[in-house]
């Protein structure tokens, strides 16, 4: 089987780009995935949630994820705890001991490059407006990391 870089090699400026543009940075335009679920789905049927609150209170999160789903409750703080080491919530084994996922999960990255991050703001920055109006037209809250984009845009 080729290699990804083998998969670049010999192929034209343009082609990459596009490859990079749809493996990369496609699946950051939530509106546009919104809208097609909403083909199919009804709003009432999906459940919107902010990653950076998962991440933080995944307990709380999974409140809301049962009730949605109208499951029986399962009280996610004796399920998971912070393993300060890994830097996010693990499953909790016992009082002392946590499972957690592999070791590339939860890595320290460097800091991006301004030029890259105020590139991706300009790309991204229609895109989430127009994640923005979906969810007000949807009587949905935004996440706290888009109303800061957004804020921030302009």
């Amino acid at each position: 089987m080729a290699s990804h870089s083998d998969q670049l090699q010999n192929r034209t400026y343009t082609y990459i780009f596009s490859f990079v543009r749809n493996r990369c940075l496609n699946p950051g335009k939530y509106a546009h995935y919104l809208e097609r679920w909403l083909l199919e789905f009804s709003p009432h049927q999906l459940l919107t949630l902010d990653g950076a609150q998962l991440r933080a209170d995944p307990a709380l999160a999974m409140d809301a994820v049962q009730k949605f789903l109208k499951l029986e409750h399962r009280d996610y703080r004796q399920l998971l705890k912070y393993d300060a080491k890994k830097g996010f919530f693990c499953q909790a084994v016992s009082k002392e001991k946590t499972k957690c996922l592999g070791k590339s999960k939860g890595r320290v990255y460097p800091p991006m490059e301004e030029r890259s991050a105020k590139f991706l703001k300009r790309y991204y920055t229609p895109h989430n407006t127009a994640l923005s109006k979906l969810l007000v037209r949807l009587g949905r809250p935004a996440p706290q990391w888009l109303k800061d984009d957004l804020s921030s845009a302009g």
